[in-house]
Protein backbone atom coordinates (compact mmCIF):
# COMPACT_ATOMS: atom_id res chain seq x y z
CA UNK A 1 0.00 0.00 0.00
CA UNK A 2 1.26 3.59 -0.61
CA UNK A 3 2.76 5.32 2.03
CA UNK A 4 0.38 7.56 3.97
CA UNK A 5 -0.03 10.81 5.85
CA UNK A 6 0.13 10.71 9.40
CA UNK A 7 -3.86 10.28 9.06
CA UNK A 8 -5.66 9.46 7.04
CA UNK A 9 -9.69 9.78 7.63
CA UNK A 10 -12.45 7.76 5.34
CA UNK A 11 -16.33 8.86 6.29
CA UNK A 12 -18.75 8.22 4.32
CA UNK A 13 -21.53 10.73 3.96
CA UNK A 14 -24.87 10.47 2.30
CA UNK A 15 -25.70 7.10 2.58
CA UNK A 16 -28.40 6.15 5.22
CA UNK A 17 -29.68 2.55 5.30
CA UNK A 18 -33.10 3.09 7.15
CA UNK A 19 -34.82 -0.42 5.92
CA UNK A 20 -38.30 -1.00 7.52
CA UNK A 21 -41.44 -3.69 7.42
CA UNK A 22 -39.02 -6.12 6.20
CA UNK A 23 -40.51 -8.43 9.02
CA UNK A 24 -43.59 -8.65 7.59
CA UNK A 25 -42.51 -9.52 4.75
CA UNK A 26 -41.14 -12.38 5.91
CA UNK A 27 -44.19 -13.15 8.29
CA UNK A 28 -42.33 -12.60 11.90
CA UNK A 29 -44.47 -11.37 14.92
CA UNK A 30 -43.22 -8.50 17.23
CA UNK A 31 -45.80 -9.77 19.55
CA UNK A 32 -43.77 -12.39 21.44
CA UNK A 33 -40.59 -10.62 21.54
CA UNK A 34 -38.90 -10.33 25.13
CA UNK A 35 -37.33 -7.07 25.91
CA UNK A 36 -33.58 -6.78 25.23
CA UNK A 37 -31.50 -6.93 27.77
CA UNK A 38 -28.76 -4.28 28.78
CA UNK A 39 -25.12 -6.18 28.62
CA UNK A 40 -22.72 -4.72 30.84
CA UNK A 41 -18.75 -4.47 29.87
CA UNK A 42 -18.04 -6.77 32.69
CA UNK A 43 -20.82 -9.36 30.23
CA UNK A 44 -19.29 -8.22 27.54
CA UNK A 45 -15.81 -8.85 28.56
CA UNK A 46 -16.26 -12.70 29.38
CA UNK A 47 -17.33 -13.21 26.22
CA UNK A 48 -14.96 -12.09 24.24
CA UNK A 49 -14.53 -12.66 20.24
CA UNK A 50 -11.00 -13.98 20.02
CA UNK A 51 -10.32 -11.85 16.94
CA UNK A 52 -11.01 -9.06 18.27
CA UNK A 53 -9.99 -9.29 21.84
CA UNK A 54 -7.62 -6.58 21.72
CA UNK A 55 -10.51 -4.00 20.58
CA UNK A 56 -13.12 -4.69 23.35
CA UNK A 57 -12.52 -1.90 25.40
CA UNK A 58 -12.47 0.40 22.13
CA UNK A 59 -15.65 -1.15 21.54
CA UNK A 60 -16.99 -0.06 24.88
CA UNK A 61 -15.60 3.38 24.22
CA UNK A 62 -17.31 4.12 21.33
CA UNK A 63 -20.37 2.65 22.76
CA UNK A 64 -19.95 5.09 25.73
CA UNK A 65 -19.57 7.91 23.69
CA UNK A 66 -22.46 7.37 21.55
CA UNK A 67 -24.81 7.45 24.16
CA UNK A 68 -23.20 10.38 25.84
CA UNK A 69 -24.33 11.97 22.33
CA UNK A 70 -27.96 10.72 22.72
CA UNK A 71 -27.72 11.70 26.45
CA UNK A 72 -27.07 15.39 25.43
CA UNK A 73 -29.88 15.19 23.08
CA UNK A 74 -32.31 13.80 26.00
CA UNK A 75 -32.56 10.63 24.66
CA UNK A 76 -32.54 6.75 25.75
CA UNK A 77 -29.80 4.89 25.61
CA UNK A 78 -28.70 2.36 22.82
CA UNK A 79 -28.29 -0.95 24.59
CA UNK A 80 -25.62 -3.52 23.28
CA UNK A 81 -26.20 -6.45 21.30
CA UNK A 82 -23.75 -9.45 21.07
CA UNK A 83 -25.15 -10.59 17.51
CA UNK A 84 -25.32 -6.98 16.19
CA UNK A 85 -21.38 -6.76 17.25
CA UNK A 86 -20.44 -9.91 15.51
CA UNK A 87 -22.04 -8.16 12.22
CA UNK A 88 -20.41 -5.18 12.59
CA UNK A 89 -16.79 -6.76 13.40
CA UNK A 90 -16.69 -9.47 10.42
CA UNK A 91 -17.91 -6.56 8.02
CA UNK A 92 -14.83 -4.43 9.53
CA UNK A 93 -13.18 -8.05 9.19
CA UNK A 94 -14.08 -8.20 5.38
CA UNK A 95 -13.35 -4.25 4.54
CA UNK A 96 -9.70 -4.70 6.14
CA UNK A 97 -9.51 -7.70 4.19
CA UNK A 98 -10.38 -7.04 0.62
CA UNK A 99 -9.09 -3.46 1.30
CA UNK A 100 -12.62 -1.50 0.60
CA UNK A 101 -14.19 1.10 2.27
CA UNK A 102 -18.28 1.26 1.49
CA UNK A 103 -21.69 0.68 2.44
CA UNK A 104 -21.69 -2.10 -0.22
CA UNK A 105 -19.26 -4.97 -0.26
CA UNK A 106 -17.57 -5.39 -3.77
CA UNK A 107 -20.44 -8.41 -3.92
CA UNK A 108 -22.78 -5.53 -3.95
CA UNK A 109 -24.43 -6.85 -0.21
CA UNK A 110 -25.18 -3.81 2.17
CA UNK A 111 -25.90 -3.87 6.37
CA UNK A 112 -29.47 -5.48 5.23
CA UNK A 113 -28.52 -8.07 3.27
CA UNK A 114 -25.40 -8.94 6.14
CA UNK A 115 -28.01 -9.12 8.46
CA UNK A 116 -30.18 -11.81 6.70
CA UNK A 117 -27.27 -13.81 6.14
CA UNK A 118 -26.61 -13.78 9.90
CA UNK A 119 -30.48 -14.41 10.77
CA UNK A 120 -30.76 -11.60 12.57
CA UNK A 121 -34.58 -11.88 14.05
CA UNK A 122 -37.05 -9.27 14.96
CA UNK A 123 -36.04 -6.06 13.59
CA UNK A 124 -37.96 -3.24 11.76
CA UNK A 125 -35.51 -0.87 11.09
CA UNK A 126 -31.75 -0.85 10.19
CA UNK A 127 -29.03 1.55 9.82
CA UNK A 128 -24.86 1.52 9.83
CA UNK A 129 -22.39 3.66 10.48
CA UNK A 130 -18.74 3.72 8.88
CA UNK A 131 -15.09 4.87 9.93
CA UNK A 132 -11.20 4.45 8.77
CA UNK A 133 -8.10 5.83 10.32
CA UNK A 134 -4.81 4.97 10.04
CA UNK A 135 -1.97 5.97 12.34
CA UNK A 136 -4.13 7.46 15.33
CA UNK A 137 -3.97 4.95 18.60
CA UNK A 138 -6.55 6.53 20.46
CA UNK A 139 -9.14 6.95 17.48
CA UNK A 140 -12.49 6.36 19.93
CA UNK A 141 -13.82 9.70 20.52
CA UNK A 142 -12.16 11.27 17.03
CA UNK A 143 -14.43 8.66 15.51
CA UNK A 144 -17.30 9.51 16.93
CA UNK A 145 -16.25 13.54 16.99
CA UNK A 146 -16.64 12.75 12.86
CA UNK A 147 -19.39 10.70 12.86
CA UNK A 148 -21.34 13.59 15.17
CA UNK A 149 -20.48 16.32 12.42
CA UNK A 150 -21.78 14.32 9.10
CA UNK A 151 -25.53 15.01 9.07
CA UNK A 152 -26.10 10.94 8.04
CA UNK A 153 -24.08 9.35 10.67
CA UNK A 154 -25.52 11.94 13.32
CA UNK A 155 -29.11 11.21 11.88
CA UNK A 156 -28.01 7.64 12.66
CA UNK A 157 -26.83 8.16 16.15
CA UNK A 158 -29.54 10.17 17.49
CA UNK A 159 -32.59 8.71 15.58
CA UNK A 160 -35.11 7.82 18.39
CA UNK A 161 -36.08 5.00 16.43
CA UNK A 162 -33.36 3.08 17.06
CA UNK A 163 -33.14 1.34 20.35
CA UNK A 164 -29.89 -1.71 19.83
CA UNK A 165 -26.40 -0.85 18.60
CA UNK A 166 -23.15 -3.26 18.25
CA UNK A 167 -19.82 -1.96 17.02
CA UNK A 168 -17.30 -4.42 15.47
CA UNK A 169 -13.34 -2.82 14.93
CA UNK A 170 -10.96 -4.58 13.21
CA UNK A 171 -7.14 -3.49 11.69
CA UNK A 172 -5.59 -4.29 8.76
CA UNK A 173 -2.28 -5.68 8.28
CA UNK A 174 -1.14 -2.57 7.11
CA UNK A 175 -2.11 -0.75 10.45
CA UNK A 176 -5.57 1.12 9.02
CA UNK A 177 -8.54 0.87 11.41
CA UNK A 178 -12.18 0.40 10.96
CA UNK A 179 -14.88 0.65 12.61
CA UNK A 180 -18.70 -0.78 11.61
CA UNK A 181 -21.35 0.62 14.14
CA UNK A 182 -24.84 -0.96 13.39
CA UNK A 183 -27.83 -0.10 14.62
CA UNK A 184 -31.44 -1.81 14.12
CA UNK A 185 -35.24 -0.91 16.05
CA UNK A 186 -36.74 -3.87 17.99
Amino acid sequence: MKQQTFWKLKLVSGLLMLITALLLTQNMSFKNLSAAKNITFAERSSKKNELIKNFNTDEDKIFALVNDERKKNNLKALVWDNQLAGIARDYSKQMAEENFFDHFDPQGANVVVRAKRAKLKYWSKIGENLFSIENLRNFDAFAVKNWMESPTHRQNILDTDFNITGIGIFESESGEIFITQVFIRR
